[in-house]
């Protein structure tokens, strides 16, 4: 486009220049366009000089290394703090059906699969099931989950499972003894809004940190 324009006004100021002869014009057809190709060449260089510039300065304003690493961890919280802030407005807990639907829409959220809630008829222990674990969801005002409730949880899980416990007040010291010793995970989640969800033992922390992926 900067090559045509400076063609056609060198042409122009050529064309006037030798009173419209129409031998001129066709001498200025050269000129003309050497001009505009050379200006083009130029104004082409002096952008391509800019934009990298312009790259090597965003490439030096971005943290590097730990630094990167650690502005991005706490990027991600911080949206997933909204995203928790938004499903806690949302969210009431009024009965243990609706605990266990809060715990299988947080599943879901961690990446598990095939999330869904057992008739209450026929769970057999087994409130919550998805690929690769079975879960119980007790929604206490302020009794503990002791390792009776625990372990009978253990049994109940389906052949190759993970057992997961989620409750809504606390674990005594011997149930989570118990599920560090078997591979159970133990949650916790608030009693009225299931929001925050926490984290109880090692087991639970890992199974997190996999968010499902390894349970397909």
């Amino acid at each position: 486009m900067v090559f045509v324009l400076v063609s056609v006004a060198f042409s122009t100021t050529l064309f006037v220049e030798y009173h419209s002869e129409e031998p001129a014009l066709i001498d200025a057809l050269g000129p003309s366009a050497v001009g505009g190709l050379l200006l083009y060449w130029a104004l082409a260089a002096l952008r391509r000089r800019r934009r990298a510039k312009k790259g090597q300065d965003t490439a030096a304003a971005q943290p590097k290394g730990w630094l990167a690493r650690v502005m991005d961890e706490e990027a991600a919280a911080a949206r997933e703090r909204k995203q928790e802030a938004r499903e806690r407005a949302r969210t009431r807990i009024h009965t243990p059906t609706e605990a266990e639907t809060f715990v299988a829409k947080w599943l879901r959220s961690q990446g598990f699969r095939s999330v869904r809630a057992t008739p209450p008829s026929s769970d057999a222990g087994i409130d919550v099931t998805a690929s690769g674990i079975s879960v119980q969801v007790k929604r206490y005002a302020s009794k503990g989950v002791g390792r009776p409730e625990v372990q009978q949880l253990v049994g109940a899980a389906r052949v190759g499972d993970v057992a997961v416990f989620f409750t809504s007040s606390r674990y005594t010291d011997a149930a989570v003894e118990y599920a560090d010793q078997r591979g159970a995970a133990l949650f916790a989640f608030d009693f009225a809004g299931g929001y925050p969800v926490r984290v109880v033992n090692r087991t639970a922390k890992r199974l997190l940190r996999d968010g499902g992926h390894g349970h397909k």
